[in-house]
């Protein structure tokens, strides 16, 4: 048997305690569960499971607005405090004590080393190569002398429209 959702139990549930109040209340005794219940403390036994649906619908709202009202704080916070770190390296420099005092870091800048300045090129070199791409001066060493033309066959036969025109 398959369990109920949250939601459909809650709907349920006013039914069972009206359904329990006019069809079971001539009863004096239910065990229900390995417990024995009497009509009036099945009924509260329902009563407070339904006020504790009906908390966690609420409480799971309420957490769901804090959370998104959290969300929309943190984006506007993070914009905040880039522009506040940003103030504070214009202010007092990027290698300031004054950086930590405030929670931040030192802009971090790597050397490159001499054998990755040589990998890079080497790599933009085969890109470049692979990739047929040419810089402007390279195009225009291309552009800039028309190919010679080569001898063709039609000036006879231009010569003969010519002719025939004539």
């Amino acid at each position: 048997m398959s369990r109920p959702s949250r939601k459909a139990s809650q709907e349920q549930a006013p039914k069972r305690l009206t359904a329990l109040k006019e069809e079971l209340q001539g009863r004096s005794t239910l065990d229900l569960a390995a417990t024995t219940f009497t009509p009036q403390t099945l009924e509260a036994y329902l009563q407070n499971r339904i006020a504790l649906g009906n908390a966690v619908f609420t409480t799971r709202a309420a957490w769901t607005d804090a959370i998104a009202a959290y969300d929309a704080a943190s984006q506007h916070a993070r914009a905040v405090i880039h522009d506040l770190r940003n103030l504070v390296i214009a202010a007092f420099g990027a290698d300031s004590p004054s950086l930590g005092t405030f929670g931040f870091f030192a802009p971090r800048r790597t050397a490159r080393t001499s054998e990755r300045k040589v990998a890079a090129t080497l790599k933009a070199k085969a890109t470049r190569k692979a990739r047929g791409t040419m810089s402007k001066k390279q195009k225009a060493k291309l552009l800039g002398a028309p190919a010679p033309a080569a001898p063709s066959e039609s000036p006879p036969a231009a010569a003969a429209v010519a002719t025939s025109q004539g």
